[in-house]
């Protein structure tokens, strides 16, 4: 017997208004510091996911059923589910910018240069069922967040005359570390799932990794073009009184006084990339720590 679930128009909404002001909030902090604003959109925030989880457990049909998270392997799972999201998707991002505004490439070149990641990953998800024989996929989650965090924490020491060789090899691992994570949450969450909530867990799933893209992006965003402004700051400092609003229009808006080394604004845009891609390992770290032993999801 086929059991179709109703809507949740209230639920989808309260989702987006939290999703939509925390995202702004967290963007907000690239450009001003933390304000009397940004405290009351936060407070906001707060006082509307906790309706939505009040929502969410008095509604015959949740959006997102809480009931699933008694279960804390389902709930520590879809943590690291957030986390892939937060690591790995973002990092096309981030990437991005360090080729262009670090090292000065095009956007094709830049494209060109991110190939050894997708390569990588395609291949390790097309060829997941081989080596899955001879570890399992806790173990294999365990190896593909540790050759995360060694991949992240080596991309925080490249700079901007780095060899593209030496980038490209940390390019491989990031993507191999992805094609293994993502099939491998993917069998630990959905193989002992009942069928009749299939959808649903895999809905949540993916839902818990899009938005750990989306606060990723946000919240790392805002570390780097604050770690960019203050390494330019910083230099600026020695000839310039208002180097502070000098470096953020430099950084934010793309105003390159002629009379500036170009260089210096391709060090602060380094210095910013370091700031996230060291925020990047410490979430995967922390999951290690949570996550140590993993154990497989389990429903009644």
């Amino acid at each position: 017997m086929n059991h179709k679930r109703s809507m949740d128009p209230i639920g989808q909404i309260l989702a987006i208004l939290i999703l939509s002001g925390l995202t702004y909030g967290l963007i907000n902090l690239s450009a001003n510091n933390l304000s009397l604003q940004s405290l009351l959109l936060f407070m906001i925030v707060a006082c509307l996911l906790w309706l939505f989880l009040w929502q969410q457990f008095h509604s015959k049909n949740p959006l997102m059923p809480l009931d699933l998270f008694k279960d804390w392997q389902f709930s520590r799972f879809n943590i690291v589910s957030f986390v892939i999201g937060f690591t790995t998707y973002s990092n096309i991002f981030f990437l991005s910018l360090f080729f262009q505004n670090a090292q000065g490439y095009s956007a094709i070149e830049t494209g060109l240069r991110m190939t050894p990641e997708f390569l990588a990953m395609g291949v390790c998800c097309m060829t997941y069922g081989v080596y899955s024989r001879y570890l399992s996929a806790k173990g294999l989650l365990m190896v593909a967040m540790v050759l995360l965090t060694i991949a992240s924490l080596s991309l925080a020491f490249i700079g901007r005359e780095t060899s593209y060789w030496i980038i490209a090899l940390q390019l491989t691992i990031f993507g191999i570390s992805m094609g293994v994570s993502i099939p491998a949450i993917s069998l630990l969450l959905l193989q002992d799932a009942p069928k009749n909530r299939l959808g649903i867990i895999s809905g949540l799933m993916n839902a818990f990794r899009q938005t750990g893209m989306t606060i990723s992006i946000a919240l790392l965003g805002a570390m780097m073009t604050k770690g960019a402004i203050s390494t330019l700051s910083e230099r600026l400092g020695a000839f310039s009184g208002g180097n502070g609003q000098i470096a953020s229009d430099i950084i934010i808006h793309n105003m390159l006084p002629e009379d500036l080394s170009i260089t210096w604004v391709q060090d602060a845009w380094v210095s910013g990339f370091h700031y996230a891609m060291i925020g990047s390992a410490l979430a995967v770290i922390l999951v290690l720590l949570l996550f140590i032993p993993v154990k497989r999801a389990s429903f009644s």
